[in-house]
């Protein structure tokens, strides 16, 4: 390959290579081992800027040979920090990389011919993070030309034409006559050809719409499922204006559906179900509606979800005592003790629990993990009894990697295979470290009558200052002398005009909380010096008590609102030495004092925790110092604070400013608010977008709720108008006021991100062994991408782009990384993410691709993207010779072609519900009476061991009353119902009915909460549970996609009686890779499925698929995590 230099960048490749031209933008290459390219001359034609900074690149150099482009360079002298190399292909940046020195060799499929290029280089900061100024030396524009490369049969044409305006692509450009979307390109081989990918699991009629894509079904509850879904391929005669989602249990009970016709719906196509029936199965099926009808119901890939208990898991973390989990001693090693309860379910029992200690930004509770812990502790299923495990964990920040700068947190999640997947066992408590102490201080002497105290300073960032105290040895007890407060840059300080004695001091690190000014520094261990002694005239002692403190603050506990933390500044005058007690008055407006005493041995003996106080009353307190000479004056009384007189009301208590904003690059709006922390557990936010002027035609108002944890809301569909938000805060039948949002106007994007990904290899993976994908991407623009982007190998069934996770335990990656935000350079950036062997399962398909990371993940499905994997063929099975069978008198060989099935088994009879008794009188004529009713037919009986979900309708009952509900004669409680709007629902597990005895019986309702109504008794039946009939099954029928194929076994059809028997390859036979066809075409076959019927079509030469499995690409682990961890936590 020759290097052509050019005075202009090329116009882009033909519509035909619209695609590949895409692709190579998106530049997929991996720097590559640091070796001088063995061929190529260096081309003398390309000239450099010029730069006279001491630290520019030195000897730059760019060579190139049939199949790599290597950039080379070496650094400054006395530079010891990264260049970085951008690379810029037809004035747009491919590739930013980060090294020391050349070489940065760049091969194919980054190496496209022409194109135009252009090499920056540039010297970084220390931070890794800016370049130096002046630094920056710039290639001239070169492209690159094959020596004698064929012409591309989708291109026949001069590469730099450009179509004519108006022309359209290339009809071969990605096997059809329509442009594919990037990252969703049709397989094409030459051993396989591409069948375009049919719209959905069943054929559309005529002007309907066709079946939704990519359904998806996550389990949110054991009573709720998300479910989402793409729009059909084809919308039929007219737009599409709803869609039915329906949900079937398996048991042949009555369907939900669910109509999705709101503006807000059709735009998310997303919908919560809620109060399903726990563990029940259920089918789901999604199907869109235009003018002309229903179109066919789409299923997800797995059809059915199990609505599994979810557990109810708690979480207690402790450290030795002494010691404090928000400012743990750097240098010494800290052993948490971590307990859990309600660790229960599936994943629990199957995989069992992690500990871990990580990075919140690689993980925390109800988020993603990237796996790259500080420390994970397994906690095998038979060490969990009864949910409840107890493990310890030690940290020593000598051999662990920590950085003190980070922000940490150590908690539980799955284990094993449902680690990535499962989000109801997260818990987590997040600690920090005390600043790292000085090292190495020492005392000396400094001039006739001064000292000098240096140190060395600790490697923690964080430190913002040092304070040195300096004492005076009197009788044996040191008494304050001086004191200094110097920068973080400094490691040392003198004082002078000291008397006669022995004087020692002390070092300590301290951090300043920058978002408060009164808030007192977090500090480390003190660090002491030696003794040294002035010996010069000496005068008596002045007046030697501490001055009164002052910066007293009181406010309410942290998440606890029947509490008070108070704090105040240690005295700045202390003559007489150091501060020994603190005494602290705490008056209220009830006329109570209380006297406490400030704990010294503290860290931090200026702040405190007031517990044990009156609801409704007004505090205040003072606080005085002492010292070895007496006590200071008290101080001024702090600011009043009043404990909450109703907490419930108080919980209410809204903000008191809702905020929006607009991010002018991606037009996305955020609504924000400040959470006082003390909001019910179990309550909502409810935003209410609202139409101010100039907004879309058609808009209407809607709602976005979110947990009370939350204090945001992100608004990505938006269009071009003048909008204002609403807040409410609910908690069942409560709300608080309502709080209304500044106008906020949404305009046209300035950036629109279009996140592309090329990913090498996607074809011919050996899933026995490990695989390294190289994904360089570009498009990664705006806000969305602020957070760094997830990388992802996936099962299909597991992520999708755009859609909600799959939330069954089983569900993983099989490799996973994370880009950091400042590793996407203008939108651009390489990664790897390495599978390791025996990871992928051949019947399943794969995909490599990306999402928005960390909080962005939950609401964000702009970055997502995704390129599909296919995998080197199987071994064939090997024939075996089979004995001819002998017919049996009066038998003719061979096998029947067209067997009958038999008759389908029926249903046994249920009892039918009969008419609904009337209430037979207790103790008196009660005031209340009921009517039993499930899905809207009465019902008077239950049926063993069959869950029932039954709705109670009351007449004269309390609104807000509770009653309990039995069966008798043997009692079995059945649970406590509250009646709202006349109703009230009751739930009834298998386990519990399970225990019941067939027979008569009477159910009993019971007023709990109104005393005045009278007990309702109902006859009742319990019936035997009928025999279940056994369904046939159905022939495996695998649903066209756009994912390349996953080359499997053929399917072993029942040979004829004189065939020979087929025999299944062996395990130690080793994988074959498919040879082409020496026809232009292979052949199809239509193989027979047992049952009779034609199964899909299969390539007779390697008995591979041609219609793939579909590709959904890759998942949002947004929305189904947070969504899935909030209603566990609700």
């Amino acid at each position: 390959m020759a290097i052509r230099l050019t005075s202009r960048s090329r116009s882009a490749l033909r519509a035909g290579l619209a695609t590949v031209t895409l692709s190579a933008l998106l530049f997929t290459s991996a720097v590559m081992p640091a070796h001088a390219a063995d061929a190529g001359p260096t081309d003398t034609g390309i000239t450099w800027t010029e730069s006279t900074h001491q630290f520019a690149a030195q000897n730059v150099s760019i060579t190139a040979d049939h199949t790599t482009l290597t950039v080379n360079w070496e650094p400054a002298a006395g530079f010891t920090h990264n260049y970085r190399v951008t690379v810029k292909q037809d004035s747009r940046i491919a590739i930013a990389r980060y090294l020391k020195r050349g070489p940065l060799q760049l091969g194919a499929p980054t190496v496209v011919p022409g194109t135009e290029y252009t090499v920056t280089i540039e010297a970084i900061d220390a931070w890794d993070i800016d370049p130096i100024a002046g630094t920056a030396i710039t290639s001239s524009p070169f492209s690159l030309t094959p020596e004698a490369a064929p012409p591309s049969p989708n291109d026949p044409s001069e590469p730099g034409d450009s179509p004519a305006p108006g022309e359209s692509p290339a009809p071969g450009a990605n096997g059809g006559g329509e442009q594919t979307p990037p990252g969703n390109q049709p397989p094409t081989s030459p051993d396989s050809p591409h069948t375009p990918p049919s719209s959905g699991n069943e054929t559309a009629p005529t002007g309907v719409p066709s079946a939704p894509q990519g359904v998806i079904a996550g389990i949110l509850s054991d009573t709720s499922v998300g479910v989402n879904f793409l729009p059909p391929k084809n919308p039929g005669n007219s737009t599409v204006h709803s869609y039915i989602v329906r949900l079937t249990p398996t048991d042949n009970s009555p369907s939900i559906e669910t109509t999705l016709s709101e503006a807000h719906e059709l735009a998310s196509k997303y919908v919560i179900v809620e109060n399903l029936i726990p563990g029940k199965t259920y089918k789901v099926e999604v199907a869109a509606k235009n003018n002309a009808g229903v179109g066919p119901f789409a299923t997800p890939d797995y059809e059915t979800v199990t609505l599994t208990p979810t557990p109810n898991t708690t979480l207690a973390v402790s450290v030795p005592t002494g010691q404090k989990i928000d400012a743990l001693d750097p240098s010494t090693p800290t052993t948490f003790t971590v307990a859990g309860t309600g660790y229960t379910g599936e994943a629990a029992s199957t995989n069992g629990v992690d500990v871990v200690i990580s990075d919140t930004e690689l993980w925390r509770p109800g988020i993603f993990p990237i796996p790259e812990f500080v420390k994970q502790v397994h906690i095998a299923p038979a060490q969990i009894v009864n949910g409840a495990f107890s493990t310890t964990v030690t940290l020593d920040l000598t051999t662990d990697k920590i950085d003190l700068g980070r922000e940490y947190v150590i908690g539980t999640l799955a284990a094993g295979a449902s680690q990535l997947s499962e989000r109801r066992l997260d818990e987590g408590t997040e600690f920090s470290f005390a600043p790292a102490a000085p090292k190495n201080p020492v005392l000396s002497l400094s001039g006739k009558n001064g000292v000098r105290i240096v140190w060395d300073r600790p490697t923690d960032a964080r430190i913002t200052s040092y304070s040195v105290k300096l004492y005076r040895v009197v009788d044996g007890q040191e008494v304050y002398a001086n004191q200094r407060e110097v920068g973080k840059a400094l490691n040392a300080v003198e004082f002078f005009g000291l008397k006669d004695g022995v004087y020692v001091a002390t070092v300590q690190s301290e951090i300043q909380d920058s978002s408060s000014f009164f808030a007192p520094p977090l500090r480390s261990v003190l660090v002491r010096t030696g003794q040294v002694t002035i010996q010069t005239a000496s005068t008596p002692d002045a007046d030697m008590v501490p001055a009164a403190p002052k910066g007293l603050n009181l406010r309410l506990a942290l998440k606890d609102a029947t509490a008070l933390e108070a704090s105040w500044l240690e005295p700045s005058h202390k003559p007489g030495g150091k501060v020994t007690n603190y005494d602290i008055e705490l008056r209220g407006s009830d006329q109570s004092v209380r006297t406490l005493k400030a704990d010294m041995n503290d860290p931090l003996p200026e702040f405190m925790t007031i517990k044990d106080l009156k609801l409704g009353v007004t505090y205040t307190f003072t606080v005085r110092a002492q010292n070895a000479h007496g006590w200071s004056a008290w101080s001024e009384p702090s600011n009043p604070i009043t404990i909450p007189a109703n907490l419930d009301d108080f919980a209410m208590t809204p903000p008191s400013e809702v905020f929006a904003s607009v991010d002018k690059d991606t037009s996305k709006a955020t609504v924000q608010w400040i959470r006082s922390g003390y909001e019910p557990k179990n309550g909502r936010w409810l935003v209410r977008i609202e139409c101010v002027t100039s907004c879309p035609t058609g808009f209407k108002s809607f709602i976005k709720d979110a947990p009370t944890d939350t204090d945001f809301v992100v608004l990505d569909n938006l269009r071009p108008g003048v909008y204002k938000a609403s807040l409410k805060l609910v908690d069942g039948a409560r709300s608080s006021a309502v709080v209304v949002s500044n106008n906020f106007t949404v305009g046209t994007p300035a950036v629109v991100p279009n996140p592309q990904i090329t990913v090498t290899p996607t074809e011919n993976i050996d899933p026995a062994a490990a695989t390294t994908f190289t994904v360089t991407a570009t498009g990664y623009l705006g806000s969305s991408a602020s957070r760094g982007i997830y990388v992802v190998v996936a099962d299909p069934s597991v992520w999708t782009p755009g859609k909600a996770p799959t939330t069954s335990a089983l569900a993983t990656f099989a490799g996973a990384t994370w880009v950091k935000p400042h590793e996407i350079r203008d939108g651009s950036f390489t990664a790897t993410v390495t599978v390791p062997a025996g990871t992928f399962d051949r019947a399943k398909s794969y995909v490599v691709g990306t999402m928005a990371a960390h909080e962005l993940s939950i609401s964000d499905r702009s970055m997502d993207a995704g390129t599909a994997i296919s995998f080197v063929t199987a071994p064939a099975p090997k024939p075996e010779p089979q004995p001819e069978p002998q017919p049996g008198p009066g038998t003719q060989p061979g096998p029947n072609p067209n067997p009958k099935p038999g008759p389908d088994p029926k249903p046994q009879p249920q009892p039918g519900p009969g008419t609904q008794p009337s209430p037979k009188p207790g103790p008196g004529t009660p005031d209340a009476s009921v009517h039993v009713m499930t899905n809207g037919a009465t019902v008077n009986s239950f049926v063993m061991g069959e869950e029932a979900n039954v709705d109670l309708v009351f007449t004269q009952a309390k609104e807000g009353s509770t009653w309990k509900v039995s069966l008798h004669s043997t009692p079995v409680e059945l649970g406590t119902i509250v009646v709202k709007n006349g109703k009230a629902t009751l739930k009834i597990p298998a386990a519990v009915a399970a225990t019941f005895t067939a027979g008569d019986h009477t159910l009993v309702i019971t007023p709990v909460s109104d005393k005045t109504a009278k007990e309702i008794r109902l006859p009742w039946k319990v019936s035997q549970a009928p025999a279940k009939p056994q369904k046939p099954t159905p022939p495996a029928v695998t649903p066209p996609s756009k994912v390349p194929p996953t080359v499997v076994p053929p399917t072993v059809v029942p040979p004829k009686a004189d065939a020979p028997k087929v025999q299944a390859p062996s395990s130690t036979d080793k994988p074959s890779v498919a040879k082409p066809s020496d026809s232009a075409t292979p052949k199809v076959t239509q193989q027979a499925s047992p049952s009779g019927k034609s199964a899909s079509p299969r390539l007779a030469s390697t008995g591979a698929e041609t219609a793939p499995i579909a590709l959904l690409g890759l998942l949002l682990l947004g929305v189904g995590v947070l969504t899935r961890r909030s209603v566990r936590q609700s």
